[in-house]
């Protein structure tokens, strides 16, 4: 089985050219392709779609998958890895065509593969190392991390106050009301019902 996937973001416009592409590329290696995928994601999807993982988790030894370009897989090197490796030990052939990547039986998958893995944990690694070099950079701005002060005391400001809240709520007035009666957002206002169940 062969599957042409397309992933677009939050509109069409490059669907019809990746489609024109994949088509020229199968009709001239005389590849027939059995079902076109579409999919449509963020502007910035950092993982594999729904869809190309629904079809990843079918595919089996022996076929393949065509995409117009690698990053229409997603746009993360981890999940990228991740992806690879699965066609690479599932022997089913990958083709990019943008880039001229093709991941078939002239590679040694096995070596690929294994490559591919340390790449995936080197890029987790430097990731986290970011994430942490990014959090020591705001704290010796001298900025405070985690939850804003003061939102458990909003929690505590309303949790005193559960009676009026049922009240009003009983007279049918809405959430939109009791925020503006005292002084909390929405969130807030959702964030204490659901840590307080009880009090309703």
């Amino acid at each position: 089985m062969t599957i042409a996937y397309m992933n677009v973001a939050t509109d069409r416009q490059h669907l019809e050219a990746q489609r024109e592409k994949i088509a020229s590329f199968a009709l001239a290696k005389g590849i027939k392709v059995d079902k076109w995928i579409m999919e449509v994601s963020g502007e910035r999807a950092r993982q594999p779609g729904p869809r190309l993982r629904m079809v990843t988790g079918r595919l089996r030894e022996g076929d393949a998958l065509i995409v117009a370009d690698i990053s229409r897989i997603c746009l993360t090197l981890y999940e990228l890895t991740r992806v690879l490796i699965f066609c690479l030990e599932k022997k089913v052939d990958l083709y990019c065509l943008d880039d001229r990547y093709i991941f078939n039986d002239k590679l040694d998958r096995e070596r690929m593969a294994e490559v591919l893995k340390r790449v995936g944990e080197m890029d987790r690694g430097l990731a986290s190392l970011r994430t942490k070099d990014g959090l020591e950079r705001v704290r010796s701005v001298g900025k405070r991390l985690g939850r804003p002060k003061g939102s458990e005391s909003k929690l505590f400001y309303l949790d005193a106050h559960k009676e009026e809240i049922r009240r009003m709520l009983e007279r049918g007035e809405t959430v939109a009301m009791v925020c503006e009666r005292f002084k909390v957002s929405k969130n807030t206002y959702y964030k204490y019902k659901n840590k307080y169940p009880d009090a309703w």
